[in-house]
């Protein structure tokens, strides 16, 4: 199976003609973080279980309690040999990106942009393989996911192995991320894996797709991502819904989707670590297409940059966790491009785009890059 029917309805209404992109013309509620944690002498007493005084707790995911400078608020240091933010990782820079580069005919490619736009490889795919969403794994390597039918491995050489068949589930497999440890998670619309690299499937949670009864329905998840700082993962619905699954907690259905008459749609969504959440999606009355930040207090997405030029469609997307700044790809006509989106600035521009001399290779899945 390379794509189902409602997928290729879902693809396709992603792959329409666009122009260049046109500057942000609105940015009402920027949900990117400021630090604004002040530095403090530990606290001798702790009376409130915050021993540096920072702000954070351990139980609220401070990774250092000693240390003011260590916490899930602050920006990373370089060069500190701490990890000040939380994630996992110590003195981490934000890179670039890297995007899979779709063809019909099995010339595929995973293509690494850096910060300029330049292209710093391209990893050219065996035969077969069909990158949709793409992640990272520890050693150069990266899973995809392999035409919605299957979850394949790739090694740096380009050699492409499938280890997970989906193709007779009902919706086939979509949104795919690894945590740091290279933990493997899919989603088939209806259920969360996690996936080892000897094709072994574990069930991690499941909800009720059903859209003959409104009532029953509960989502249909089409895109994920993994918070470093948490291991929690960000669910995303294509008709606007929002969950998170950990595996401390598990399910958390936070935001229903109405398909019926759904106010966003999309299959886009990205994390930036600290528990913040971003939506790529259309606004169905408009038309345009805008950048939403998860409201967790009203558990609501809000608008963080919108456009209204409606002679282009975004597929998917990527958040640098540093800054916030979005990643995005698109397709039209025989070009495929990148957009940059600077987040709180109100200003996006092409990062790099194709010289349309090659027809049917459009860019899909795209995930940030850190050194």
């Amino acid at each position: 199976m390379r794509l189902s029917a409602v997928s290729l309805l879902l693809l396709a209404a992603c792959a329409r003609n666009y122009g260049k992109l046109p500057p942000v013309e609105e940015d009402t509620a920027d949900t990117s973080y400021t630090d604004s944690t002040p530095d403090s002498e530990p606290d001798t007493a702790d009376t409130d279980g915050d021993l540096d005084d920072d702000g954070w707790t351990p139980a609220a995911g401070d990774c250092d309690d000693s240390d003011v400078r260590v916490n899930p608020g602050r920006d990373e240091v370089v060069g500190d040999q701490r990890d000040n933010d939380c994630d996992g990782r110590t003195d981490e820079e934000f890179w670039g990106v890297a995007m899979a580069w779709d063809n019909a005919a099995g010339d595929s490619s995973i293509v690494t942009l850096d910060l300029f736009g330049d292209i710093d490889e391209e990893i050219r795919l065996s035969s077969g393989c069909y990158p949709l969403w793409i992640a990272q794994l520890p050693g150069g390597r990266w899973v995809i996911n392999n035409g919605q039918a299957s979850i394949a491995l790739v090694e740096p050489d380009g050699t492409c192995t499938d280890i997970a068949d989906f193709s007779e589930t009902d919706y086939g497999v979509w949104g795919v991320a690894t945590a740091l440890d290279g933990t493997i998670y899919a989603t088939t619309v209806d259920k969360l894996y996690q996936i080892g690299e000897d094709g072994t499937l574990t069930e991690l949670a499941t909800w009720v797709v059903d859209f003959e009864d409104p009532a029953a329905h509960e989502a249909a998840i089409t895109g994920i991502s993994v918070d470093a700082a948490t291991g929690t993962l960000g669910l995303f619905d294509y008709f606007g819904g929002f969950a998170t699954w950990n595996p401390d907690s598990g399910l958390d259905l936070r935001l229903k989707g109405d398909y019926e008459a759904p106010a966003l749609v999309g299959f886009a969504g990205a994390g930036q670590d600290g528990g913040r959440y971003y939506y790529l999606a259309g606004d169905t009355q408009t038309g345009a297409y805008g950048i939403y930040g998860y409201d967790t207090d009203a558990d609501a997405w809000e608008l963080r940059d919108g456009w209204t030029d409606l002679g282009y469609a975004p597929n998917l997307m990527a958040i640098d966790s540093d800054t916030g700044d979005a990643y995005i790809t698109a397709n039209g006509g025989w070009y495929a491009t990148v957009w940059r989106v600077v987040a709180g600035t109100g200003y996006a521009a092409d990062l790099y785009s194709t010289d349309g001399t090659t027809e049917g290779r459009p860019y899909y899945g795209i995930v940030p890059i850190y050194e």
